[in-house]
Order: C-alpha cells, then sequence, then structure tokens
C-alpha cells in the first residue's frame, strides 16, 4: 500500500452519513452556542443535543421533501437515491444554517433575526424549488 485512499470505492452511504453529521450535529451546535450561549452553561449535554436536533431536523427533513419532489426516479437503486437526497438536503441544511450563524458571529444580530435569516433562505429555496420542478414538468 502506498497511502493513497481511492474515494471512488467508499460506499454513498459513508458520505451520507457525514453529511447528516456535518449538517444536523455540527450545524445545530454552532447555532445553537452562537444564538442561545446561556443554554450551553445552564443544561447536561443530552438536553443540548436535543436541542441541537430539535433546530435542525425540521429544516432537514422540510428540504428532503422538496428535493425528493423535484428529483427524477430511474428505480435503478432506490437506495443509492435516497441517500444522495438525504446527503443532499443535509448540505443544503448546513449551508442555510451555517450562513445565519456566520451573521450572527460577526454581526450583533439576536436569536429572532438568525431564525428568520434560516427561515428566508428556506422560502427562497422553496420558491426556486418550485419553479425548477415546474420548468421540468413542462419538457
Amino acid at each position: 500500500m502506498d497511502g493513497k485512499i481511492d474515494f471512488h470505492k467508499i460506499p454513498i452511504s459513508v458520505y451520507a452519513v457525514g453529511l447528516v453529521f456535518l449538517g444536523l450535529i455540527g450545524t445545530g451546535f454552532l447555532f445553537t452556542y452562537i444564538y442561545f450561549n446561556d443554554f450551553f452553561n445552564r443544561y447536561d449535554d443530552f438536553r443540548i443535543v436535543l436541542c441541537t436536533l430539535a433546530i435542525t431536523i425540521p429544516a432537514m427533513i422540510y428540504n428532503v421533501f422538496m428535493i425528493g419532489a423535484g428529483m427524477e426516479n430511474d428505480n435503478k437503486n432506490e437506495t443509492e437515491d435516497f441517500l444522495t437526497l438525504i446527503g443532499i438536503s443535509a448540505t443544503i441544511t448546513f449551508i442555510f444554517l451555517l450562513f445565519s450563524v456566520l451573521l450572527g458571529y460577526y454581526f450583533p444580530i439576536c436569536s429572532k433575526w438568525g431564525v428568520g435569516i434560516v427561515l428566508i433562505l428556506e422560502a427562497l429555496f422553496t420558491i426556486l424549488s418550485v419553479l425548477i420542478i415546474r420548468s421540468n414538468k413542462k419538457k
């Protein structure tokens, strides 16, 4: 062995798990820490993880449905299609929450604005998804 990793041989499920961890848990912790900093000092680890997942899972589920509505189903490998769908939605959730976290880190904004930024990004994503779905159906 020469120490090189062949990324083409790694199953897609490994990538999906990594993206879900990054999109749900990592970004949720950052979001909670930036906007609800005193929450970390008051509560134990279980409640922090629960709050993190309560913030990120609804956005993730919403993104799964929006992306799934626009995906073409080839029926070749449904498991791979589902894992791809989960990976893409986790990436989008990560981007939306990270954008809000970065704004909260660099500018003094309150938690209402942080949540509002994520909701505005989700609304723009919904409009874009509907436009893409309609243009695909016309073809």
